[in-house]
């Protein structure tokens, strides 16, 4: 006889969430229980043979996900090796972190996904820099002043990019537009080229990720 339901069952929003995961578990052999933990262990540890498998089947997670947030197909590989040496040199700090594939999962995209946006608000930067009017003799009279509202800013700023990162992972393609439009400043003509999202569905993931962002910052905490 078949044990009575609980009523908690996975809403199908949920299982489309964990496919790319359980496919990520399949493919880098980590279904076993304490499998992530071992691999974390042997990856913090430098084994060689671990990490040539390692990165040739997560180098191509990494590259998926660079590629929905940076276009240029140039750069995409470039960004997914950045990441990979960036978890190279993060993964010790990782033992005992990860007692899940999920966690791992979302350790690498996270990498991936900061990586990909810093590389498009580096080029972003590097076309809009005012280096004619810059001056770097010129302080500011009211230091003191300047540092506290500095701080404060840096503080809102830290909370807004906390729960745009909790968006990252419920709707990557909303936070990325959010990013591009209010952080980068991309026209929304110039965000449907870098990200090949039709303009229509630009705006509609622009809005309904800003409601989900004012819902988390409203929250205590913010995204925690």
């Amino acid at each position: 006889m078949g044990l009575p339901s609980t009523g908690n069952s996975t809403s199908p929003a949920k299982a489309q969430r964990a496919e790319p995961i359980e496919r990520f578990a399949t493919e880098l052999g980590l279904k076993a229980v304490g499998a992530t933990e071992d691999l974390v262990g042997a990856l913090a540890r430098g084994d060689e043979v671990v990490w040539e498998g390692f990165a040739r089947k997560a180098g191509k997670w990494m590259y998926i996900w660079s590629s929905k947030v940076y276009r240029h197909k140039s750069d995409q590989e470039d960004i997914a090796q950045q990441a990979l040496l960036k978890v190279y040199v993060d993964i010790p700090r990782q033992v005992g972190q990860m007692p899940a594939p999920c966690n791992l999962y979302r350790y690498l995209q996270r990498i991936t996904v900061n990586e990909a946006l810093m590389k498009l608000r580096g080029d972003r930067d590097r076309i809009n820099e005012p280096i004619d009017n810059f001056d770097p003799e010129e302080t500011s009279p009211n230091a003191e002043e300047a540092l506290g509202n500095a701080q404060e800013s840096c503080r809102k700023e830290a909370l807004i990019r906390a729960c745009l990162t909790r968006l990252m992972f419920e709707n990557p393609n909303a936070a990325t537009i959010i990013y591009l439009r209010y952080f980068v400043h991309l026209p929304y003509d110039q965000i449907v080229s870098e990200t090949g999202i039709e303009i229509k569905s630009a705006y509609h993931y622009c809005c309904e990720g800003l409601a989900r962002l004012r819902e988390l910052l409203r929250r205590p905490g913010g995204a925690k």
